[in-house]
C-alpha cells in the first residue's frame, strides 16, 4: 500500500496550545471576519429570503454571510436562524420581516452595539456578548424591546401589536408612547397594542409558550411528516429507570414522551444559565437536530418539556429551528446541479445541489453511483454486477434453485475516485449454473464451466478445505470453508494458484445457498449477525493493511440490524419504519511510532431490488473510516458503498429470514419517486490526505451470520435523548499541498452551558443526530461538523442507526455540509461516530470507565472545503450524557470519581492514540478539587479543578517534573437520580518545547 509520510512534529504550527486552549475555553473568541460581514445563516426553512443593500434579494440557504441592513423575509413556509459574530442569535419564523439595522463588535472587549427592526411576524432572541454588557435593541413600528443577557421571543401582528415574552436572562423592557414596562421573571410578557402604552408583564400559560414555539417548529413542505428534530415519541424515564439495567438502579423513571430523559432539567437548566451560556461562538444555536435543551442550542424544547411551572410534560416539539430544514442542502450553489439519472432523478455529486433542488430530497453522496452504469432488468431479473446479457451469451442460464457466485482476484480494473465505480474483470462474471449435493460432498459449477468439488459439512463451523479434499481450476489450495446446520448457504474461501497459469496465488471466494425472499424476511425484532472479512481478519479490510489474525487490539461488533415493517417502496412511503442496522470495527495495536489504528463503521438498510413488487430483498447502505499504518504515517480515509452482492437474481440473501449474506462494495440507488433501486459495481476509496500521493482503491468480501455475541444489556433500554457533550483529539490540515498537524476541542467554554457537542437519538425512527462545534486550539476558525439526520426513508443509503441506549452510529450528514466559522462549506465529507460499546472496549487495551450514565466513543473523518484545503480526523474521541440544571447541583458535600482519559498526540514526528486511567475528587460547597492521571503515555499528572457556577469545570495540572501540561474542560452529569453521578470532558496536552502536543477527552463515574 502506497503510503505519506509526514514529519508530524515539524508541520505543528509554532503556538502555546495551553495557553492557546485555555484561552478557548475562557473566552471562546470568535474568528476575525471580513468587515461587511455580521454573521451567517446556521439554518433555513425553504421561502427564506435576504435582500442586502445595493443587491438583489437571494434564496437563503445554510452557510450564507450576512450583511449589515439586510433584509430578511420569510414566507408561510420559510423559517431561518441567524448568527452573529458575536454569538448571539436570531431565529425568523414564517411570515415575518426583519431588517438588520446595525451591528459594531469587538471582540477584544467583547462590546459591541446591535440593533434589528421587525415588521411584522415572530422572532426568538438568543443573546450572546454583545448583550451581556448592553441590551440589544429591537425596534418595531411602535415599540422597542431592550434584551439583556438573555432570550426573548417577539410576535409582531400585521396592525402592529407586540407581545415580547421573556425565557429567561437579566432583563427585558418594552417601551411604546413613552412609556416603559420591565420584567427580569423568565416566563413572563409584556403586551402593547400599535401606539398604546406596554402593559404590566405577565406570566404565560404553558399553552401560550407551545403556540409561540410552533411557528418555529413547523415541518417544511413536502417532508412527508419527518420532524426536523430529533426525538419523536421515544420511551420515558430517566437512564437509572426501572428496566434499563444499565447501572442496575431501580430509579423510577419521572417524564415520559420523546423529551423524557431532558424533561425538566432541561427547563431548569434554560432557567439558570449565566451570562456566557447563550451564544458564545460561532455554530452555537447548534443547527441540527433535536438539541439538549441549553439556551443556545434550543431552549424552547426545555421550556415546552416542562413549562414555566417545571412539571413534566410529553409534548416535544418537531420543528426546523434551529434546524436546517429537510430538502435543503448547506453550501449550495447555483449551478451546481449534478447530471440526471435515466429515471429523471437528480445524482449527488460532491458539492450538494443547486439552490433549485432544494425542495426535493437529498441523496447521499453513494447514490450518484448508479448513474455510471445502471444496469439493464428484465422479467425482473438483475443483470450481474459489472457485466451485461450479452457477456452471458453461449452460456448456460443460471438453474433457477441455485444461487451463487464466484469472485476472483483481481477484482476488477481502475475507479471513479468520484463515484466509486469499477469495472468486474471477466473472471468475476460467473454465477452458479448448478451445485450438486451427494454423498457428502458438494460440486458446484459456473455458467462458465468452471467446476468445483468440495467436502460438504453441514455443521454451521468452518472447516479447512485444500487441494488435498477438493478439486477445482487450480494446481493447489487452501483455505476454509462453512455450511449452514440448515443446508440454506455455503461459502468458501482461500488462496489458490490457477491451473496452467503463470503461477501467482488468487484468491477466490465461491458461495451459493437458498435465496430469502422479502415475505420471509422478519418485519421486527433485533438480529446480532456474526460478520467477518472473508480474506482478511477486520471487515472491510482487502488485504493491504498490515494486519493478521493475531494482532492485538481488534475489536470487531457483530453486524447489529433492528427489522421494520418498511421494506417495499410503498410501506416505506407510508411512514413504516424500514430495516436499519450498523456494523464497528475498531483496532489500537501497539504503542508510541509503531502503534496501527484502524476504524470503520457501516451503516445500512434492507431494500427491494429491481422495481417495486419484485420480492428480492438486498442489504444496502455505506462505510466510512479511516486507518494509520504507523505513527508516521498519514491517516487514510476510507470511503465505501455497502451492499449484499448481485447476483444473476437478486443478491446475496439466503436463509428462510434472511440470516446469511455475503456483502462487497458494490451501490444501490433508490429513486425516492419511483422506489426503482439499482445496482452498481462499485469498490472502496482509501485516500490519502491530499497533496500527499495519488488515492488507492481496496475491496472487501464479507459474510454475515447467526452468531453475533452480545452483552449483557443488550437492547435492555431504547429511548429518544438529548445530550451534550465534548470532542478532542489531532487532525491534519493540508493547504496548497503541505500537510501540518492540528490540536482541536470542542468549543464548550467555562461559564456556559457546558459542551460544544450536541447529540440526540429518535428511538421511534431509529435514528442518531449529532453536531460538534470544533476549534484549532492553534488557530484558525471554528467549523461545525454534522452526523446523521435524515436519509433513512426512501433512500438505500442510511446516515444512522440506532440499536439501543448503548449501540449507535452516525456516519456524515446527507443534509448538512460541514460549515467554518468564516462561513465556508464543504464540498465533500465523509464521517463516522460510533459508542464504545458497540465493540468491547477491553478489547482495545484499554480500562475504560463503566460510565452508567455517560455515553462515549471515537469518530472519524475527512472535510474537503471549498478552498481546496483538507482536514482529516481519525480516531478522535468523544463523551455525552445529560446535563443537571445548576439548581440541583449539590452546595454541600464532597465526592469522588474515577475512570479513564484518552486521547492522540504529537510526539517527535509520531502521531498516535494514548490512554490512561484518571480519578477526581470535589468538594460542593467550595466548587473545588483536584485530579490525578495516571499512565497517559507514560505520564502521571496532578492539578486541580474549579467550577464558577457548579457545573461547568475546568482544570490544569502538569507531571512531576513540569515537562508536559495539562489542561481540562469539562461538566457534571446526570443519572439514576443523581445529579452529579459522572464527570467528562476534553483535555489538551503539551510540553515546554511543543514537540509534544495532543488532545483527547475523559470520562469519569461517581465512585463515593
Amino acid at each position: 500500500m502506497r503510503t505519506g509520510k509526514l514529519q508530524l512534529g515539524h508541520g505543528l504550527r509554532a503556538a502555546s496550545l495551553i495557553a492557546a486552549g485555555v484561552g478557548l475555553l475562557a473566552a471562546q473568541a470568535v474568528p476575525s471576519l471580513a468587515a461587511s460581514k455580521i454573521g451567517v445563516t446556521a439554518a433555513v426553512n425553504p421561502d427564506a429570503e435576504g435582500t442586502p443593500p445595493d443587491a438583489a434579494t437571494r434564496v437563503l440557504y445554510v452557510g450564507i454571510d450576512m450583511q449589515a441592513d439586510e433584509r430578511v423575509t420569510t414566507s408561510a413556509d420559510g423559517r431561518a436562524q441567524l448568527l452573529f459574530l458575536d454569538g448571539s442569535a436570531m431565529s425568523v419564523g414564517p411570515n415575518s420581516d426583519l431588517v438588520l439595522d446595525r451591528f459594531v463588535y469587538d471582540p477584544a472587549t467583547d462590546t459591541g452595539d446591535l440593533a434589528v427592526t421587525v415588521g411584522r411576524g415572530v422572532f426568538r432572541f438568543v443573546g450572546g456578548r454583545i448583550s451581556k454588557r448592553e441590551a440589544v435593541k429591537i425596534e418595531t413600528g411602535s415599540a422597542t424591546i431592550g434584551i439583556r443577557g438573555g432570550i426573548a421571543m417577539i410576535n409582531v401582528g400585521d396592525g402592529g401589536d407586540v407581545q415580547s415574552s421573556f425565557l429567561f436572562g437579566d432583563e427585558m423592557t418594552v417601551t411604546s408612547a413613552g412609556q416603559t414596562q420591565r420584567t427580569n421573571m423568565p416566563g413572563t410578557a409584556i403586551e402593547a397594542g400599535a401606539g398604546q402604552p406596554p402593559q404590566p408583564p405577565r406570566i404565560l400559560s404553558r399553552g401560550e409558550i407551545t403556540s409561540s414555539l410552533a411557528a418555529f417548529n413547523g415541518r417544511p413542505p413536502g417532508s412527508g411528516g419527518r420532524d426536523g428534530a430529533g426525538a419523536a415519541g421515544g420511551q420515558g424515564g430517566n437512564r437509572g429507570a426501572a428496566g434499563n439495567g444499565r447501572s442496575g438502579n431501580a430509579q423510577a423513571g419521572t417524564s415520559t414522551g420523546a423529551a423524557a430523559r431532558s424533561g425538566t432539567r432541561q427547563a431548569e437548566a434554560a432557567r439558570n444559565l449565566d451570562g456566557d451560556s447563550s451564544n458564545d461562538r460561532i455554530g452555537a444555536g447548534d443547527p441540527t437536530q433535536g438539541q439538549s435543551g441549553d439556551a443556545d442550542v434550543d431552549p424552547d424544547r426545555a421550556l415546552v418539556s416542562s413549562g414555566v411551572s417545571g412539571s413534566a410534560s410529553s409534548e416535544q416539539p418537531s420543528g426546523v429551528d434551529p434546524v436546517t430544514p429537510e430538502g435543503r442542502q448547506a453550501g449550495s450553489t447555483a449551478g451546481s446541479r449534478p447530471p440526471p439519472t435515466e429515471s429523471g432523478s437528480t445524482a449527488e455529486g460532491a458539492g450538494g445541489r443547486s439552490v433549485a433542488d432544494a425542495g426535493a430530497e437529498r441523496r447521499s453522496s453513494e447514490d450518484a453511483i448508479a448513474d455510471f452504469g445502471r444496469l439493464e432488468q428484465q422479467t425482473d431479473q438483475t443483470v450481474a454486477e459489472g457485466s451485461t446479457e450479452e457477456e452471458q451469451d453461449g452460456l448456460p442460464a443460471p438453474s433457477p434453485t441455485v444461487a451463487g457466485r464466484l469472485l476472483r482476484d483481481p477484482v476488477f480494473d481502475g475507479i471513479d475516485t468520484q463515484t466509486l465505480a469499477v469495472q468486474f474483470l471477466g473472471d468475476n462474471t460467473p454465477f452458479l449454473a448448478t451445485a450438486e449435493v451427494a454423498g457428502g460432498r458438494i460440486r458446484p459449477v459456473t455458467v462458465t464451466g468452471a467446476a468445483f468439488d468440495f467436502p460438504y459439512q453441514a455443521t454451521g463451523s468452518e472447516y479447512a478445505v485444500s487441494a488435498a479434499t477438493a478439486t477445482g481450476p487450480f494446481d493447489s489450495f487452501s483455505g476454509r470453508m462453512y455450511v449452514a446446520a440448515d443446508g440454506s448457504f455455503w461459502r468458501v474461501a482461500g488462496t489458490g494458484h490457477a491451473a496452467g497459469a503463470d503461477g501467482g496465488a488468487h484468491e477466490f471466494i465461491l458461495f451459493g445457498g437458498t435465496q430469502t425472499t422479502l415475505a420471509q424476511l422478519p418485519t421486527s425484532g433485533t438480529t446480532a449477525l456474526a460478520i467477518g472479512g472473508l480474506l482478511a481478519p477486520l471487515p472491510f479490510l482487502g488485504g493491504d493493511l498490515p494486519i493478521d489474525s493475531q494482532s492485538a487490539g481488534i475489536a470487531v461488533s457483530p453486524f447489529y440490524l433492528r427489522h421494520g415493517p418498511g421494506i417495499a417502496f410503498s410501506q416505506r412511503q407510508a411512514g413504516a419504519a424500514p430495516p436499519l442496522g450498523y456494523q464497528a470495527s475498531l483496532m489500537i495495536s501497539g504503542t508510541g511510532a509503531a502503534q496501527t489504528s484502524f476504524m470503520a463503521g457501516a451503516v445500512a438498510t434492507i431494500v427491494e431490488e429491481g422495481s417495486p413488487g419484485s420480492g428480492l430483498p438486498a442489504l444496502s447502505g455505506r462505510l466510512r473510516g479511516s486507518y494509520k499504518e504507523a505513527g508516521h504515517d498519514a491517516p487514510v480515509a476510507l470511503r465505501s458503498s455497502l451492499s449484499s452482492v448481485g447476483l444473476a437474481r437478486g443478491s446475496a440473501v439466503f436463509g428462510d429470514a434472511g440470516q446469511y449474506l455475503v456483502l462487497n462494495p458494490s451501490a444501490l440507488t433508490m429513486n425516492p419517486q419511483t422506489g426503482q433501486v439499482t445496482r452498481q459495481t462499485a469498490a472502496m476509496l482509501a485516500r490519502q490526505p491530499d497533496g500527499l500521493v495519488d488515492t488507492d482503491d481496496d475491496y472487501f468480501v464479507l459474510a454475515a451470520q447467526p452468531g453475533g455475541t452480545t452483552p449483557d444489556d443488550f437492547l435492555q433500554s431504547r429511548t429518544s435523548r438529548s445530550m451534550r457533550g465534548f470532542t478532542g483529539g489531532t487532525g491534519f490540515v493540508t493547504t496548497g499541498g503541505e500537510t501540518g498537524g492540528a490540536v482541536f476541542i470542542d468549543t464548550g467554554a467555562f461559564g456556559s452551558m457546558p459542551g460544544g457537542l450536541s447529540l440526540q437519538t429518535d428511538s421511534a425512527n431509529g435514528t442518531v443526530t449529532a453536531s460538534m462545534v470544533l476549534a484549532d486550539v492553534l488557530g484558525g476558525s471554528a467549523r461545525v461538523l454534522y452526523f446523521g439526520g435524515d436519509g433513512n426513508g426512501t433512500t438505500a443509503q442510511p446516515s444512522s442507526a440506532l440499536i439501543d441506549d448503548d449501540r449507535y452510529i452516525a456516519l456524515e450528514s446527507p443534509t448538512y455540509n460541514a460549515v467554518t466559522g468564516t462561513g465556508q462549506t464543504a464540498k465533500s465529507q465523509d464521517l463516522v461516530l460510533v459508542t464504545a460499546a458497540s465493540v468491547d472496549p477491553a478489547q482495545l487495551g484499554l480500562q475504560p470507565c463503566e460510565c452508567a450514565f455517560l455515553d462515549w466513543g471515537f469518530w472519524s473523518g475527512a472535510v474537503s472545503l471549498q478552498d481546496d484545503s483538507e482536514e482529516r480526523y481519525h480516531m478522535a474521541s468523544w463523551v455525552a450524557g445529560e446535563l443537571p440544571s445548576l439548581a440541583q447541583i449539590p452546595t454541600t458535600g464532597t465526592a469522588s470519581y474515577g475512570g479513564h482519559i484518552i486521547g492522540s498526540v504529537f510526539n517527535d514526528g509520531a502521531n498516535y492514540i494514548a490512554a490512561g486511567q484518571m480519578g477526581a475528587n470535589w468538594n460542593f460547597a467550595e466548587r473545588a478539587g483536584g485530579f490525578e492521571v495516571t499512565g497517559f503515555d507514560a505520564a502521571n499528572y496532578t492539578g486541580q479543578l474549579v467550577s464558577q457556577d457548579g457545573r461547568a469545570i475546568v482544570g490544569a495540572g502538569q507531571t512531576a517534573d513540569a515537562a508536559r501540561q495539562m489542561a481540562l474542560n469539562g461538566a457534571f452529569f446526570a443519572g439514576g437520580g443523581n445529579p452529579v453521578a459522572a464527570m467528562g470532558g476534553h483535555f489538551i496536552v503539551q510540553n515546554a518545547s511543543q514537540s509534544y502536543a495532543g488532545g483527547g477527552t475523559w470520562a469519569l463515574d461517581q465512585v463515593q
